[in-house]
């Protein structure tokens, strides 16, 4: 009977022990999941600074070159007294820059198309005040 007794107790003793080392390994899990949660948060929030400083970038970029081209379309009628001569250098200068600025375009995301059309509404609101 004693060695019943003995296994009974040795079998309660290794649920014990099993749940010690149970609670100690989840302390450990936790602590490592912990830190890797922290650098993973890290690492979101730069390369969430670095696309919103390349979109930033990008939208500059584009709108200055919307800027250069209606530059070029007022500028070119000052240029001689021949409108049809400025109007083809005009149009060639516009549909290449036009092409370019399409190639730009097709390559920001849905977010960064959101935040061009954003700011080229308000400088289309800013040019009609200018213009008041």
């Amino acid at each position: 009977m004693s060695d019943i007794g003995d296994s009974i107790k040795k079998l309660l003793l290794a649920g014990v022990g099993a749940a010690a080392i149970t609670v100690e390994k989840s302390k450990e899990l936790i602590d490592t999941l912990s830190v890797r949660g922290e650098e993973v948060a890290a690492q979101g929030k730069v390369m969430s600074e670095d696309l919103k400083r390349k979109l930033t970038e990008t939208i500059d970029r584009v709108t200055e070159q919307f800027r250069q081209m209606s530059e070029e379309a007022d500028g070119c009628d000052e240029c001689c007294d021949c409108d049809e001569c400025c109007d083809e250098e005009a149009q060639a200068h516009a549909t290449e820059h036009f092409n370019e600025l399409l190639l730009n375009f097709t390559a920001l995301t849905e977010e960064q198309r959101v935040q061009l059309y954003q700011r080229l509404s308000e400088m289309k609101g800013e040019e009609e005040e200018s213009e008041e």
